[in-house]
């Protein structure tokens, strides 16, 4: 059991502070989140820089609330709300077919993020 907490605010805050860049990661991907656009806002407003715009949606877990390209629609919502585009397999291990380097980010894409 953990001996503290975080809200979302405070843990951006913490990340920017060392230098990280607060990602709210595969956003589509929370079974229990009604309106991960709502959350993704919410994020923001608690500081959130970035955005996992691109995920396995597919592969990996059913995504939440429906269908739809995913992808797009949160690489359209990064842009409008001005966050960084990071991506990733959410690798973790060999329980779904997805492999490392089946999604990610472009050259480009780390050049934003700072790499």
């Amino acid at each position: 059991m953990r001996s503290f907490s975080l809200s979302l605010a405070e843990a951006c805050a913490v990340v920017r502070r060392f230098g990280g860049l607060p990602v709210f990661a595969h956003p589509g991907a929370y079974p229990d989140c009604p309106d991960p656009v709502a959350a993704v806002r919410s994020a923001v407003t608690d500081g959130a820089l970035g955005l996992e715009a691109f995920h396995p949606y597919n592969k990996t877990r059913r995504p939440a609330n429906g269908s739809g390209n995913l992808v797009t629609k949160f690489e359209r919502m990064a842009d409008e709300l001005g966050l960084v585009k990071t991506g990733g397999t959410d690798f973790h291990g060999r329980s779904t077919d997805v492999e490392i380097g089946d999604i990610g980010l472009t050259e480009e894409g780390y050049r934003q993020i700072g790499y």
